[in-house]
């Protein structure tokens, strides 16, 4: 029987072996960190989120059943953690506004200055309304559109129907089609 190379991780880390942790940590933090980043806006909260991320896998892998992805699991640890975070106390105190340096890399390059001052202005704009939205229907949206994870795959994550994914997702594009309405 094969196996792939995920099942033979999980294995070998509910073994203990650190070396196999290791080897999924280099394979899913980048991903990870890149979520949590669009996510929180904030390099220094991504990477916190990021570590704990992984110190929760090492610790609970013995309850992962193998009824999603390897990533999937990882991922809906990621998002859950985050989501905490902002539920907290602390999380309400941090402000979740983008700065101009975090878009910089999502700006395309145009070779009209006027066109490439309107295109940043745009982008700020509508990470702000995604930002402003409710955890649920941010979470939905980025892991559809950023992520472009399939509807089930979002379901487990969130742990709620794929009725409640798509509906979810309609209003997050709702919100984002009247503000940039309003914009223009």
């Amino acid at each position: 029987m094969k196996t792939s190379v995920d099942e033979a991780l999980i294995h070998q880390i509910k073994d203990g072996d650190e070396d196999a942790f290791e080897l999924m940590v280099i394979k899913y933090r980048p991903r990870i960190l890149a979520s949590l980043l669009r996510y929180t806006s904030s390099r220094e909260l991504s990477e916190d989120l990021t570590q704990q991320t992984f110190l929760r896998v090492w610790e609970k892998i013995d309850t992962f059943k193998g009824n999603s992805a390897l990533f999937t699991w990882i991922y809906s640890i990621s998002i859950n953690l985050a989501r905490n975070y902002y539920v907290s106390s602390q999380g309400k105190k941090t402000s979740l506004t983008d700065s101009n340096e975090n878009l910089e890399n999502e700006v395309i390059d145009f070779k009209n200055p006027e066109n490439q001052l309107l295109n940043n202005e745009l982008l700020v704009k509508v990470n702000s309304c995604l930002k402003s939205m409710p955890i649920d229907l941010r979470t939905a949206y980025s892991l559809r559109v950023e992520e472009q994870m399939p509807y089930d795959e979002i379901s487990k994550i969130m742990n709620v129907p794929i009725g409640t994914v798509r509906s979810r997702i309609f209003r997050a594009r709702e919100i984002l089609s009247k503000q940039i309405e309003d914009i223009l």
